[in-house]
């Protein structure tokens, strides 16, 4: 019979002492592989080549160093609130759970749909994107190896992912910590090499300032996609049942890993736009959205474009070497993403299977490695379908990554507001002594209208983000709403009615729940495990 421990108006479940709840391996990883799970998932190589163009010469221009700053500030402050519910549950439904305690279970079961399908979508954008980097640096570095298809590459990352998966989580951190160090790393030489030859035209502090990301053509643009880039340092929580001494080591990767790509991002845009100079060489030479002109940087001449606006300066005060590296390292850095991702998604398959709200099967755990292996096979079946469907309609590899990654964006950036939200409701409810002006009042609200702030962004610029996809072209818009520095007003696709559509119908289904099956609902996001 399920025990239930009561506080307050709160019902939870904990699983620590029961034997009919398959669980997850508990004191499997500390502090440096669960690091590593969530910084990887936020893919710093990716970023760095392919977010960059859009949070610098298409976004912030000068000033895309500022957007990084702007959004670590934010993203920080997120954090605060978002630490406070680490520290009061362990459960691997992470901001599931903390939605369901704070603001409510429609509201739990929202956030636990809505994150158990981003991160499983956005974890098959980055197979995709490497399956197009690992064609491409074969052709180019290892022409004598046979020219497969992009399809093969996709599916050999599909089997490595669950593979890490299946296995054990410790072999997962390793591999993915592996493939991290070697990303930091690169993208520190580049940033010292401009640093200390003084780039185009000596060093400014004026674009790292985070009140300079209002500069550039779009400047909303710059900051969504600054925002963009922390996706999966969100996840340490998943990891609090598998951890060792979680009320120490989940807030610790919460702020390292947020502050820590907060710092790196920043750092690295600083170094791209201080290679070209603050002549407005960066934005001139993407006049009108488009390469125009070549430019020269340290005695280097390059037409830029989007695929080398870093790997150009990159080129030029580095080596050829190390941007040969480069191109290999994006191959294992964008499967290590994947997987890292996929991970935090697999995660959330597990948890609402274990609640009974999916197929209970879904919350079954190896009998000998303690991982979700029915949901690691059910979620490799839907990424191989995924990527079968663009292959069959001829798509390519990248045009997953545009497509998906969009998709889930808009979910996970909704679901962290809601869960600033939630510690300040679930700690005036249930810890009103522990209320404190920072940490549970003004931190949640900030982090709350920062999220939201983002997804406005969002929705204001879908046409943009992935021009050309019909599902992103604009249906209708909503006139009066104009959004802080943009001159567009809100528009609605086919990807932003799927992004509110899901949510809608999530919070539908748990009223469902409520009036046919009570008993179910009772313990939507309500399954912790204490004892971990």
């Amino acid at each position: 019979m399920t025990e239930m421990h009561h506080e307050g108006t709160v019902t939870n479940v904990d699983i620590s002492q029961r034997d009919d709840v398959d669980k997850l391996r508990g004191g499997a990883v500390g502090l440096i592989p669960i690091l590593f799970l969530c910084v990887t998932g936020s893919a710093p190589l990716a970023v760095t080549l392919f977010n960059t163009p859009y949070v610098g010469p298409f976004g912030s221009g000068y000033g895309g160093p500022g957007a990084f700053a702007f959004a670590t500030i934010v993203l920080t402050i997120f954090s605060v609130s978002y630490v406070q519910m680490c520290l009061k549950m362990r459960a691997a439904g992470g901001m599931y759970t903390f939605v369901s305690h704070g603001i409510g279970r429609p509201a739990g079961l929202m956030s636990g749909f809505s994150l158990m399908i981003a991160y499983t979508i956005f974890g098959t954008s980055l197979i995709g994107g490497f399956a197009a980097f690992t064609q491409n640096t074969i052709n180019v570095h290892a022409s004598w190896f046979p020219n497969l298809g992009w399809i093969w590459y996709a599916l050999f990352a599909v089997v490595c992912v669950a593979a890490l998966g299946y296995f054990d989580v410790q072999i997962s951190a390793k591999v993915l910590g592996v493939a991290l160090i070697g990303e930091v790393v690169i993208i520190l030489i580049f940033t010292a090499a401009v640093m200390f030859q003084g780039g185009a035209d000596g060093i400014s502090l004026t674009p790292i300032l985070p009140w300079s990301f209002g500069e550039g053509v779009a400047p909303g643009i710059g900051v969504f996609f600054a925002f963009w880039s922390w996706v999966g340092f969100e996840a340490a929580p998943n990891y609090a049942e598998e951890s060792k001494d979680p009320q120490r080591t989940i807030p610790i990767a919460v702020y390292f890993s947020c502050v820590g790509v907060g710092v790196l991002y920043t750092l690295m845009m600083w170094a791209v736009v201080t290679a070209y100079g603050g002549n407005g060489a960066l934005d001139a030479a993407f006049a009108g959205g488009a390469a125009t002109e070549e430019v020269t940087i340290n005695g280097f001449a390059f037409v830029p474009g989007f695929s080398n606006i870093v790997t150009g300066p990159f080129e030029a005060f580095t080596s050829h070497f190390f941007a040969a590296l480069m191109d290999w390292l994006i191959v294992t850095g964008a499967l290590a993403c994947g997987a890292a991702l996929l991970n935090a998604g697999i995660r959330y398959w597990y948890a609402l299977g274990r609640e009974g709200i999916m197929p209970r099967a879904l919350g079954r755990t190896h009998p000998k490695h303690k991982t979700p292996h029915v949901a690691i096979v059910a979620v490799m079946v839907l990424n191989t379908t995924l990527i079968l469907v663009f292959w069959f309609l001829n798509r390519a590899p990248l045009e997953m990554y545009g497509w998906l990654a969009v998709q889930g964006v808009i979910w996970i950036v909704l679901v962290q507001a809601l869960t600033s939200l939630s510690t300040f409701f679930y700690f005036r409810r249930e810890h009103p002594t522990e209320m404190h002006w920072w940490k549970t009042i003004a931190a949640p609200w900030i982090g709350f209208l920062g999220q939201i702030y983002v997804l406005l962004l969002l929705y204001s610029n879908l046409y943009f983000l992935a021009a050309g996809a019909f599902y992103v072209n604009p249906r209708f818009e909503i006139p009066w709403i104009d959004i802080m520095y943009m001159s567009d007003k809100l528009q609605f696709s086919l990807i932003g009615i799927i992004g509110v559509a899901v949510p809608a119908l999530s919070i539908l289904y748990a009223y469902y729940l409520k009036s046919a099956n009570p008993k179910k609902y009772e313990v939507l996001g309500r399954f912790v495990n204490q004892g971990a």
